[in-house]
């Protein structure tokens, strides 16, 4: 039922995501798991200067599409400081993030010594909910639709004794901004 409802709702969102151009391949490492997966996005740049933007972001991120069990949700809400390194607002680039995700999995939790562990409901599965923080890299192509491709790191900090998640993803998007820059 879980699986159901986690790909239900990735589906949706990638689909809604992928008419803005946001999309994004993904790996999911955490503890003895890791998958590939789809993502979508939002991110929209607010330029501070001609070199600098502030780039609040959220995203579903959507893993194990390829086998029947270790699937994960992740949703990170994030808000980054994207710098471009020749001052004009393209080119190549550094953005570090951070921000809270909020995610699933139908993973067992498992106890010290490896045994799955079970609640009043069966099956207790782990959460990939957290603080997170990471680093993106890319390039902006120049011109007035501005393309994006980059490689992104992060990292979710799991609270309730589940193991961290990392991610790490290649993306192709198109930035929304909220004024023009000057030429």
């Amino acid at each position: 039922m879980l699986k159901a409802k986690l790909t239900l709702l990735a589906l949706s969102f990638f689909f809604c995501s992928f008419i803005n151009a946001q999309i994004e391949g993904a790996y999911f490492y955490s503890k003895h798991v890791s998958q590939f997966g789809v993502a979508g996005f939002l991110n929209v740049a607010i330029p501070i200067s001609d070199a600098d933007a502030i780039t609040p972001e959220i995203g579903l991120y959507y893993f194990g599409l390829s086998s029947e069990a270790d699937h994960a949700a992740v949703a990170p809400i994030v808000v980054g400081y994207r710098h471009t390194f020749n001052g004009e607002g393209d080119g190549l680039y550094i953005e570090p993030f951070a921000g809270y995700s909020i995610g699933a999995t139908d993973i067992p939790k498992t106890d010290a010594n490896g045994s799955i562990m079970y609640g009043p409901n069966g099956e207790i599965d782990e959460t990939v909910n957290g603080i997170c923080a990471g680093a993106a890299f890319g390039y902006i192509f120049p011109g007035n639709f501005r393309f994006n491709i980059g490689l992104r790191v992060q990292h979710v900090f799991v609270f309730g004794g589940d193991p961290s998640a990392s991610m790490f993803s290649l993306r192709l998007s198109h930035s929304l901004s909220f004024r023009r820059r000057n030429n």
